[in-house]
């Protein structure tokens, strides 16, 4: 009879297969091991979600990951933008040890702890921005719950106890507990707490969020003005009297994934707060503490706020801790105010255990120079970012700072237009650089909440660049994949012309039009403004303003590679070659007197890059000489020539002509022939 060995946490067990397990502690290890794919039926752990199980990760070393099944996966986000430094660094591991062999807890009504006072010291001690206190506690969650009580008690302090109101963003979050909750606007978690959470002491004003809510044709300097006038216009509807502070994201994290301010926002927003004497809170919970390339993101903004909280960089996961930074003129609020005491206290507040390994992980980033090396490697994965995604139809933005990045996903770049969140785009796309090796951070509801989605990139500062350029190309052919799976087409489709239906003698272009997708292939329209929206089926016809004009076009692809995009080819026409290497068949609508059927002619053409020149007509069953035309004149655009030819003085006097590619096209996977119509004729 073989023996077998079962290995758990504890004393290896043996016993021989088929035999009864002997002992109770035999029975109890067996009934407790864990299922390396745990589902509702197994855990005992009361997670997010019912329906979807979380995968089992067994341990990590660095930046690498290994699940329960043995699959190594690149920690590309660190986990939520927390794994600041890698995972089981061994100096982190030791002033853990060594702390809990001193004091494992103080009670923080009672007693302070070197480990605590260490952490702070290290953090301030000589900061330029006069920030004189911070106050610890165990999440990101409960920092932005005592920023609130903070930021109130100290004008209670101050005399002024009908300071209530707080205003925050649109499209923010700022924890999950009832008071951070009631700062955020994220809409889903929200919502099933919107009668219990703080609605009426808390407004929200336009997020700084320029790719979706800039207007068309605002400056970015007028987009700031209009959010600085939005932000005091919501003071005063308040009473500015009653406001105690306005809270930011400095960068935004998870809820609209990495979004930046737009220059000279937050010096401006400051402005509007000191004028009326209230506070501006910073949360930067997930991104300062290094990551965005400073170790505060205010630095960057050229402002000082009055209270910053920190999170999830502080500690880089090695234990769960967050703090609240109080600036001197707050802290003086409180020494000169009635009883020279914050009414706050929490039983795991700096707790020493998070200190001592808070302060061993901020001393290996000031130590190793972390900090630069973060954004360094920032610099590197933006350029990366937008060298592989920028002529992706399906990413409208790639944002972010320091190692804190985003691709935001949109149906038309063009238009902005989030997917649906039935398509579930970043999910998919999490799921298909997971499955490639990669972690990397999906949202959704980017936009207004409901709608949008982003992926955000968050690697440990320690990194490699060959690291960041695997997570990259990850990305990339996740994205490839993902785009296939939706069956989108890699491409907008062809530039049209509609004409009016006048005489001969008044023919002239009334609109022109883009020929794009949607999601579900069908064919759309767009002005040259990408606005005003036509939807249509080919062929058909169309009315729009009592005009009926019949069209023949499925459209054909157009280059969008090196940043270009639509509007492109509406502006600058003549800057875009066209190659042909062949003949190609085209339809010639005779629109002279008499004449309005349209008839197939052949173009026979011989030339690389057209710009200008001559190309010969050759008419079919037409017994005449070759008729040479001149293109000076011609609106080129790839794959397609639309303009008035003038051969002869003749019936082909007057002629509108579309040229197709010679060689066959694929939209959506449907040839086309080259004989498809690719016109705009009036009916």
């Amino acid at each position: 009879m073989t023996t077998s060995l079962i290995s758990i946490e504890g004393p290896s067990l043996s016993y021989s297969n088929g035999d009864p397990l002997k002992t109770e502690f035999e029975v109890a290890a067996k009934k407790n091991a864990v299922s390396p794919n745990p589902t509702d039926e197994t855990t005992f752990l009361f997670h997010r979600s019912f329906e979807h199980p979380l995968k089992l990760m067994e341990r990590s070393d660095g930046h690498m990951i290994t699940m329960g099944d043995g699959h190594q996966i690149l920690d590309a986000c660190g986990g939520a933008a927390v794994a600041c430094i890698g995972q089981g660094n061994e100096e982190v591991i030791a002033a853990a040890v060594a702390q809990m062999r001193k004091i494992t807890y103080a009670h923080p009504l009672s007693y302070t702890t070197t480990a605590a006072e260490g952490l702070a010291k290290s953090f301030l001690g000589g900061n330029p921005w006069d920030f004189q206190k911070m106050f610890i506690v165990g999440s990101g969650s409960e920092a932005n719950d005592v920023a609130i009580k903070l930021a109130r008690h100290y004008f209670v302090e101050k005399g002024e106890p009908e300071r209530v109101n707080f205003v925050a963003r649109a499209q923010a979050f700022h924890g999950n507990t009832i008071g951070s909750l009631s700062l955020s606007s994220h809409v889903a978690r929200r919502r099933p707490y919107l009668p219990i959470i703080l609605g009426d002491r808390v407004s929200h004003v336009s997020p700084a969020y320029a790719y979706q809510y800039m207007a068309p044709g605002e400056t970015e300097a007028g987009f700031v003005a209009r959010l600085a006038s939005e932000l005091e216009g919501e003071f005063l509807r308040l009473g500015p009297h009653t406001v105690v502070a306005f809270v930011a994201e400095t960068v935004v994290g998870a809820t609209s994934g990495c979004v930046t301010a737009p220059a000279g926002y937050f010096i401006a927003v400051k402005a509007v707060c000191d004028k009326y004497g209230i506070l501006l809170i910073l949360d930067e919970i997930m991104c300062g503490a290094g990551r965005t390339g400073t170790k505060f993101a205010f630095e960057q903004e050229n402002v000082i706020p009055d209270i910053v909280t920190l999170g999830k960089g502080l500690g880089g996961g090695y234990a769960p801790i967050a703090a609240i930074i109080a600036h001197k003129r707050v802290c003086d609020g409180f020494r000169g105010g009635s009883s020279k005491a914050f009414n706050h206290g929490q039983t795991y507040q700096a707790h020493p255990l998070s200190c001592a390994i808070a302060t061993s992980v901020q001393t290996i980033i000031q130590r190793d120079n972390l900090i630069d090396r973060c954004a360094h490697l920032g610099k590197l994965l933006g350029a990366m970012l937008k060298e592989q995604f920028a002529d992706c139809e399906y990413v409208g933005d790639i944002r972010g700072r320091g190692l804190f990045w985003a691709l935001e996903f949109v149906q038309s770049r063009h238009t902005k237009k989030p997917f649906s969140a039935s398509v579930g785009f970043s999910s998919k796309m999490q799921m298909e650089s997971f499955r490639r090796g990669v972690s990397l951070y999906p949202g959704s509801g980017s936009v207004d909440g409901e709608f949008g989605d982003h992926l955000m990139f968050a690697p440990a500062y320690t990194s490699s660049e060959e690291e960041i350029l695997h997570i990259v190309q990850t990305a990339r052919d996740a994205y490839d994949q993902v785009v296939s799976q939706l069956n989108l087409p890699t491409k907008s489709c062809a530039l049209v012309q509609q004409y009016d239906d006048g005489s001969s003698s008044n023919l002239r272009p009334l609109k022109r039009y883009i020929t794009t997708h949607d999601v579900n292939g069908k064919a759309i329209f767009y002005d040259e403004n990408f606005e005003d929206i036509i939807p249509i089926v080919p062929p058909g016809n169309i009315e729009r303003a009592g005009l009926h004009v019949h069209y023949h076009t499925q459209g054909f692809p157009v280059d969008l590679s090196g940043g270009k995009d639509l509007k492109h080819y509406f502006e600058s026409p003549q800057n875009i070659p066209l190659v042909n290497k062949g003949g190609s068949i085209c339809r010639i609508v005779d629109l002279g007197p008499g004449q309005r059927s349209p008839m197939h002619r052949t173009i026979s053409l011989d030339y690389g890059v057209v710009l200008a020149g001559e190309i010969d007509l050759v008419l079919e069953n037409w017994d005449g000489p070759t008729k040479r035309l001149n293109v000076g004149d011609v609106s080129i655009q790839r794959g397609t020539i639309h303009g008035w030819i003038n051969p002869s003085k003749d019936q082909w006097s007057r002629m509108l002509y579309v040229l197709l590619p010679s060689e066959k096209l694929k939209i959506n996977d449907t040839d086309l022939d080259v004989e498809l119509d690719g016109l705009v004729l009036p009916e």
